[in-house]
């Protein structure tokens, strides 16, 4: 008889979403970071999104627009949408990723 144990551990990547802004004084675009957990339980920045098409003058109202676009989309389905359901559901309302992106502040 075969052994249907598995002989290693398998890793499944685990994701985190932060709220924040992107942009400079007076106009600030809603934008969220996606760390990616490495095998070692480490975090590190996976891709940044940012709504291009919201503009706010306070960086903290920026973040209340994500807070609310994060929570629309992790809703799909009663909570049971796929990872690429609720990407889907962020770049139909506007979300784009940046290239060559830079964090200020935070961890």
């Amino acid at each position: 008889m075969l052994n249907a144990e598995p002989t290693q551990s398998e890793f499944k990547a685990q994701f985190s979403f932060d709220s924040g802004s992107y942009g400079d004084v007076g106009k600030f675009m809603p934008s969220i970071a996606c760390k990616k957990q490495t095998q070692n339980g480490s975090w590190e920045y996976h891709f940044i999104l940012v709504k291009r098409n919201a503009f706010f003058a306070d960086e903290d109202q920026a973040a209340e627009e994500v807070e609310k676009d994060i929570s629309d989309s992790f809703e799909i389905n009663d909570g049971k949408g796929s990872g690429s359901d609720v990407a889907l559901k962020l770049k139909n309302i506007g979300y784009v990723s940046v290239d060559n992106f830079n964090i200020v502040g935070g961890a």
